[in-house]
Formats: C-alpha cells, sequence, structure tokens
C-alpha cells in the first residue's frame, strides 16, 4: 500500500476531509522525522518503538571491481514492534 491509498483509507473511515487526512498525516511525518534527527525515541503504546542508531564506520568490497572502500558513519532507524503489533500479525 502506498501513501496515497492509506490516506484514502482514512478519509473512509474517518469521514474527514483528504485535506485535512493529507495535512495531518504530513505533519505526522515530520514530526517523526524531526524526533528522531535529535536522536530522541518514539514509543507508541501497544504499537511499537522507533530509536535512531548509529552505524559505524565499516569496510566493504565493491562486488564488481573487488576494491575495498569505506563506508562512512551514519544515522539509521531501528523499528521495535510492541505485543499487540506482534499479536494482530499472528492472529
Amino acid at each position: 500500500m502506498n501513501k496515497s491509498a492509506f490516506i484514502a483509507q482514512l478519509v473512509e473511515r474517518t469521514g474527514y476531509s483528504e485535506p485535512e487526512i493529507r495535512h495531518i498525516f504530513e505533519e505526522a511525518l515530520s514530526q517523526t522525522v524531526e524526533t528522531l534527527a535529535q536522536g530522541d525515541c518514539l514509543r507508541f503504546m501497544d504499537f511499537g518503538t522507533l530509536a535512531p542508531w548509529e552505524q559505524k564506520e565499516r569496510a566493504a568490497r565493491n562486488p564488481h571491481s573487488g576494491e575495498i572502500v569505506l563506508i562512512p558513519r551514519r544515522v539509521s532507524v531501528k523499528f521495535r514492534p510492541g505485543k499487540f503489533f506482534i499479536e494482530k500479525l499472528n492472529d
């Protein structure tokens, strides 16, 4: 499912207009990114936790040339699903 289909489902379920839902959804995504960029975790009870984590600099091999290249450190995101989330996936 893509973002447009997700928003369309929210419009259908809530009765709010598409522009209202789109605005709320975009703001929620923006706030999520800002929070994680500041190094903070997001915890949603029963759903899960989004947490930034730093990947260390490491060496890797270019599969085409065999040359060893250095991959710089970067911040990524880990998601740890909550109990309710796991239970719903396994119903």
